[in-house]
């Protein structure tokens, strides 16, 4: 069997941007918060469009596999968060 590149792993990113949300939403509110998070409930969530889209829209999405035509790469990044 040869090798293959594996894809992204969708559920962390869509659990990371759902807990940063919620995080953000805290420091807005400036009130203690305890957030949860599911991954298996991010990639429901993030999974109804593709579902609704099979179910009426009447034809089904192509795969793409790794390919993302609206993915833009980023060389680093970094996140800082500064409370008081």
């Amino acid at each position: 069997m040869l090798p293959s590149k594996a894809g992204i792993s969708v559920a962390d990113i869509a659990a990371g941007t759902y807990a940063y949300s919620g995080i953000l939403l805290a420091l807005l509110r400036r009130e203690g918060a305890t957030l949860e998070g599911s991954m298996l409930e991010a990639l429901g969530e993030w999974m109804g469009f593709p579902l609704y889209y099979t179910l009426y829209g009447g034809d089904e999405l192509k795969r793409s596999g790794a390919r993302l035509d609206s993915a833009v790469r980023v060389r680093s990044s970094a996140l800082c968060i500064r409370v008081g």
